[in-house]
């Protein structure tokens, strides 16, 4: 053991005598409690689909306690076997709860209620059909990210669900690249069933192009060059 490795450990054992003793100083021999107090995590935020909680949960509620509630109890559900709750009532509902009263208002957007692509869509073969909107809304529910390792090919993002929907044929792995714009694509699903019709405009990260290459960071950048 060196110099500095010994005077380190004594600088220890000082420190913590000295702080653990009583106002005096005088109790040189005190204990040195080692508990910790326990930590506890919290979910804080899902890490599936991209902006579906913004977009579905509670959004056009008019109260913003209302949306922030919702949104948080949606973020922090770690029970996907309670996801299903968030897909909401039939669009008949004056209040329009759920995923289901969202997606009939984006659907307006584009020209009219209930003439979005995939309105009456059932990915899930359910027996009965669930109500307008009911599909979609149940696949997005289940907010996962979903990959087929049995395909090399992976250039569209939510691709196994549009594959689902029956808006895309079989053969991309699916999953999220950090170069995709998922922003984008969500919306246009949303509204117009489809991956490019809405668009926010933001179509590259200020800082450059993201890397393709694994763990897709990008060069280091100095702070003369921002």
């Amino acid at each position: 053991m060196n110099w500095l490795t010994s005077f380190l450990n004594f600088s220890l054992v000082v420190t913590l005598t000295a702080a653990c003793g009583d106002d005096g100083g005088d109790n040189a021999d005190a204990a040195v409690s080692t508990d910790m107090p326990a930590l506890s995590a919290m979910q804080v935020d899902r890490a599936g689909r991209a902006a579906i909680a913004t977009a579905l949960q509670e959004t056009f509620n008019v109260s913003m306690n209302a949306r922030n509630s919702a949104r948080t109890a949606y973020n922090q559900d770690t029970d996907i076997s309670n996801w299903s709750s968030y897909v909401g009532k039939s669009n008949a509902n004056a209040k329009g709860e759920g995923f289901i009263g969202s997606l009939a208002i984006f659907d307006a957007l584009i020209s009219m209620c209930g003439d979005h692509p995939l309105a009456n869509i059932n990915p899930f073969g359910a027996d009965p059909a669930p109500p307008i909107y009911g599909g979609l809304a149940a696949l997005l529910a289940d907010d996962q990210l979903y990959v087929d390792t049995g395909h090399g090919t992976c250039t569209t993002y939510l691709a196994i669900e549009l594959e689902a929907l029956g808006q895309q044929a079989d053969g991309d792995c699916g999953g999220r690249k950090p170069a995709y714009d998922v922003i984008d694509v969500s919306y246009s699903l949303l509204a117009a069933g489809a991956t490019t019709d809405v668009v926010d405009g933001v179509s590259a990260d200020a800082d450059g192009p993201v890397s393709a290459t694994f763990p897709f960071l990008l060069a280091p950048t100095s702070s003369a060059a921002r």
